[in-house]
């Protein structure tokens, strides 16, 4: 772990940084008063630095968490890819004070062999964190503990079953080749065909190996519940109708019907030949590709990360395209989800300064001065405020600031001034479509059961799955029920039986407990 005691700052060293300081900025005055040291937090979060503007963040976080807490904050930046890998190897390290978690990490597994913090013996430090909570619901931090205990502040929003997982197209091309536009799975087959046949065919349409769950949520989403998330607990599902019983993901239907939607694909050129070989997640490389007009489809993206990272640099390259989607789960029933399992903030059980940590996350979410800067970065470098709106027409691409994975806040975020206005339009209709059937939505069945994951050992079944069936739901088998019949074989020899058996137990224990305790 590293040793975090501080920066110590000599007379010589504090002269320079001031003598830095002011060549940057202007004249500054040295305070005579400035400790000779300050505690340091570093923290892990995701995507890339920025190159414009560091030194000025880091300025100005200096000066509000010296202000505020007497420390020091670091950044570390993890490119998406091998996310989940690089954040369980930082975990293990103990080199970081806090952590982004969510879907994208093996959070549930890491809380279950306490790396992280119980935070709920830190709430009464910041109970403007807690009121920030209540206001979406008086139960949403509860809903979140493990076996009675909080491992992560979420992300503060409003999560449902319909995921914002879409289908990225060009809706100029649907005009040029005289079809609808994509409201459907056939239509988006549909789009891929005709754009390999018209001039795509060269280059892979669907270059991300999650293609299955996308499918997945088109075939099974009006039947099946996931008890976490897809990612989380790719093995099991609950049944819409009977949602106290423990479904196995692979033996449905909906499943089924998956593999033989990417063999078919993957035998046509429709996925990337080399689809094994890439990472988990490739939202760079598609931006790439998207941009140079080397294909006019994106299958593995969300709603709020295109909008966010995707149509400013595809508008900037080309403003006559009309880029539209297709919500994979536009058709599902709708529920409201606990925030259990979506992006949180973690501290580390081997942070040395815990209240300091959660008291700068509290700042971070309650505080305008932190959360301006923490989430859009340095005014008039990283973006621009007109009129109470974010602003990127003057900004490039890459100078843009990443937020903090998990800070997003919809009670503090600025709306953003629009750069696409054919794209914002076709968003804003979705959202309009989708309020009212939000506004009658029913709980989650196990919106009130949170997994706890202590004892259970997936390893073996990672193991099997990774060997055995992920070549499958990338499309890669030339004999579909064979391999498919070894895979499941393999998956019951590696203790699936056993898993699906305990993922059972565990539900109805919490759920009974949970009825027991109102």
């Amino acid at each position: 772990m590293r040793k975090h005691k501080g920066i110590r700052l000599g007379l010589m060293g504090t002269l320079l940084v001031g003598c830095i300081l002011a060549g940057c900025t202007g004249d500054r005055e040295v305070r005579e008063e400035e400790p000779e040291e300050y505690t340091v937090l570093h923290v892990l979060t995701m995507g890339n630095e920025t190159d414009c503007g560091t030194e000025q963040f880091y300025e100005q976080l200096d000066e509000l968490t010296k202000r505020d807490l007497g420390c020091i904050v670091r950044f570390t930046y993890i490119p998406w890819g091998n996310e989940k890998q690089e954040i369980d190897s930082a975990i293990a390290s103990g080199d970081y004070d806090i952590y982004c978690n969510g879907v994208f990490s093996n959070y549930l597994d890491k809380a279950s062999k306490n790396a992280f913090l119980d935070l709920n013996l830190y709430l009464d430090a910041v109970p403007e964190l807690v009121e920030r909570y209540e206001q979406l619901s008086e139960h949403v931090l509860e809903e979140c503990e493990i076996d009675g205990k909080l491992y992560g502040f979420p992300e503060i929003k409003r999560a449902t079953s319909i995921r914002d997982g879409i289908f990225l197209y060009r809706e100029d091309l649907c005009e040029e080749w005289g079809v609808d536009t994509v409201r459907s799975l056939e239509g988006m087959e549909e789009y891929m065909y005709l754009a390999k046949n018209s001039g795509y065919g060269e280059l892979p349409l669907i270059t991300d190996n999650r293609i299955w769950e996308c499918l997945y949520l088109i075939l099974g989403g009006k039947q099946y519940l996931d008890i976490t998330s897809i990612q989380d607990m790719p093995y099991a599902v609950i049944d819409i109708e009977n949602p106290d019983t423990v479904v196995c993901r692979m033996e449905t239907e909906a499943f089924l019907e998956t593999l033989k939607y990417v063999q078919k694909w993957y035998q046509d050129g429709i996925i990337d030949p080399n689809i094994l070989g890439v990472t988990d997640n490739e939202g760079y490389r598609a931006i790439r590709m998207l941009s140079a007009d080397e294909k006019p489809c994106e299958t593995n993206s969300t709603l709020n990360a295109v909008g966010i990272y995707y149509i400013p640099e595809m508008h900037a390259a080309h403003p006559e395209w009309k880029w539209n989607f297709y919500c994979y789960c536009a058709d599902n029933p709708v529920y409201r989800l606990s925030l259990a399992y979506d992006t949180c903030t973690s501290v580390s059980s081997r942070c040395m300064y815990p209240e300091l940590a959660v008291k700068f996350i509290s700042l971070a979410h309650t505080d305008r001065e932190y959360y301006d800067l923490l989430v859009y970065g340095v005014e008039g470098m990283n973006y621009e405020l007109t009129d109470g709106m974010i602003d990127y027409s003057n900004i490039s691409v890459s100078d843009r600031h990443n937020s903090w994975t998990g800070l997003p806040d919809i009670f503090m975020e600025y709306p953003q001034k629009t750069e696409d206005a054919y794209w914002d339009d076709r968003v804003r209709e979705f959202e309009e479509s989708f309020r009212h059937r939000e506004e009658v939505q029913k709980d989650h069945p196990l919106i009130e059961v949170t997994m706890d994951r202590g004892g259970m050992d997936t390893a073996e079944l990672d193991k099997v799955w990774n060997t055995y069936m992920k070549p499958l739901l990338c499309g890669v088998t030339e004999d579909l029920e064979r391999d498919y019949r070894i895979a499941m074989d393999k998956m019951y020899e590696a203790g699936l039986s056993e898993y699906l058996q305990t993922v059972q137990e565990r539900i109805t224990q919490m759920k009974h407990t949970r009825e027991v305790g109102k």
